[in-house]
């Protein structure tokens, strides 16, 4: 599966050569290849390409799935476990036209096109030559253009040839072809053979004989582990990289978390966090930490500010409890509002966190027992009312009795008078005779024999009973 040439591959896969057909949970929607730099969206939880994601928001401020709001803001870098699903990918080699037939995961792709690609052009290793060739051509240390490896790579730039053998210059190709067949060296040359000498003699004598070639099952196998050797070293150089970045960002986030629970921190411990620390590599014998540059996904102290509530100032000392008032009997014992809002001190910002807590803890502790109290006095407060309500119901009771014999002594006594006034007259008395009962004169303030007035408003009742109406009170 060979990438596109158009721009839109050309931010993403433009590089990548995928050996197997990718996951399509793992395709970037803009681009259609799998995701390089995948970058989530914050609002929808979208996954794209970093530079496809950015060039779209250049076009329209949109998320291109669900055309929802979006700005450059709300991007972060996708899961780890995304990005570890993609970077293992496994693509051909960049220079897999030039000859080289090698398939490594996409993680590794660079490194092995930096140090091990024997078909990536380097610089000529002559110093006076300045022309490109291929590192395969290179590996001894001499300048190799000659005419067959111009016609292979670069052009000729001089007509002086030197042997990759013996090093030694030669006024031009036919003579170094005349003199490869006098100069050659054993195969087992990279293993530690020091034989040079005719290319006849090479296959007549010296193979029979070389020491090398006994060894030449061991070296193979020897090169082989030395190769997965290598391959496990750029891949655990890799994760280690990766592990660098993430520990760099979470001392960035630590850093952040710090200055927001500033007010629950003392000074010393803010400051002690703020200073340089170590580098992870540092501890696993790696190369001397490394002052990167903050990361442009590094979370700033506003982003955690909104989990915190703002900085209390402090508050006066804790009340006690026990000053507040007794209830007295018979009414309700309420406890004051203000003491019960002073159960305890706010945190200051002077102390740790975990002083803060203990402190809300007695806090919690003081409430409780104010409820406990308050629960005691109002029971007994309704208990008090309840006595005092029976003594009320009794004394009712003892009136509501007292009022129905009065009523019954003053109906008798209308009955012996002659029953009720018409214009005065009645109860033994005149026209002109005020009713005593009422209260009210409507004619002589006389009340007849046996009734003293003190006043139109009193009371009727104080009399002295006449010798024939016995009155009982």
């Amino acid at each position: 599966m060979r990438p596109r040439t158009d721009s839109a591959a050309q931010w993403t896969s433009d590089l990548y050569s995928y050996v197997d057909q990718p996951n399509s949970n793992l395709l970037c929607c803009i681009c259609q290849y799998p995701f390089v730099e995948p970058t989530t969206t914050r609002t929808c939880a979208h996954t794209f390409c970093r530079n496809c994601i950015l060039h779209a928001l250049n076009t329209s401020p949109h998320c291109p799935i669900d055309r929802s709001s979006l700005s450059p803001e709300d991007l972060v870098p996708a899961t780890p476990i995304i990005r570890d699903m993609v970077d293992e990918l496994v693509v051909r080699c960049s220079n897999e036209a030039d000859g080289c037939s090698a398939r490594v995961q996409r993680q590794l792709l660079k490194a092995h096109i930096r140090e091990d690609c024997q078909y990536t052009r380097v610089s000529c290793p002559d110093p006076q030559c300045g022309l490109p060739v291929l590192r395969r051509h290179a590996r001894d240390g001499l300048c190799v253009h000659t005419r067959s490896l111009a016609e292979d790579d670069m052009p000729v730039a001089s007509s002086s040839t030197t042997c990759a053998v013996c090093s030694k210059h030669l006024p031009n190709a036919e003579a170094l072809a005349a003199h490869t067949s006098e100069c050659a060296s054993c195969p087992q040359s990279t293993h530690g053979c020091l034989w040079r000498g005719r290319a006849d003699d090479l296959n007549d004598s010296h193979l029979k004989t070389c020491p090398y070639r006994s060894l030449n099952g061991f070296f193979a196998i020897h090169d082989s582990r030395a190769a997965r050797l290598e391959e496990e070293n750029r891949v655990l150089k890799v994760r280690l990289e990766a592990t660098e970045g993430l520990v760099r960002t979470l001392l960035g986030d630590m850093v952040a978390l710090k200055s927001v629970l500033g007010p629950f921190i003392p000074d010393a411990q803010v400051q002690t966090g703020l200073q340089a620390e170590p580098s992870p590599s540092s501890s696993l014998g790696s190369s001397p930490a490394r002052h990167d540059p903050p990361s442009p996904h590094a979370r700033s102290p506003s982003d955690f500010a909104s989990y915190f509530p703002p900085a209390l100032p402090s508050s006066p000392a804790r009340v006690d409890p026990s000053a507040t008032g007794a209830t007295s009997p018979g009414t309700l014992a309420f406890h004051d509002h203000a003491t019960m809002s002073n159960l305890g001190s706010v945190p200051t910002q002077s102390g740790t966190l975990h002083a803060h807590i203990s402190s809300l803890t007695g806090s919690l502790e003081t409430m409780a027992g104010e409820q406990e109290a308050y629960r005691r006095d109002a029971d007994a407060a309704h208990a008090q009312l309840g006595s005092e309500v029976g003594a009320l119901r009794a004394t009712v009771g003892g009136l509501r009795m007292y009022v129905s014999e009065l009523s019954s002594t003053v109906g008798a006594l209308v009955a012996d008078r002659g029953g009720l006034p018409v214009d005065g007259v009645g109860l033994g008395g005149s026209a002109g005779m005020p009713l005593p009962w009422l209260g009210r004169v409507y004619g002589s303030p006389s009340y007849g024999p046996g009734f003293s007035h003190q006043g139109p408003l009193a009371p009727p009742f104080a009399l002295s009973s006449p010798p024939s109406v016995p009155v009982k009170l």
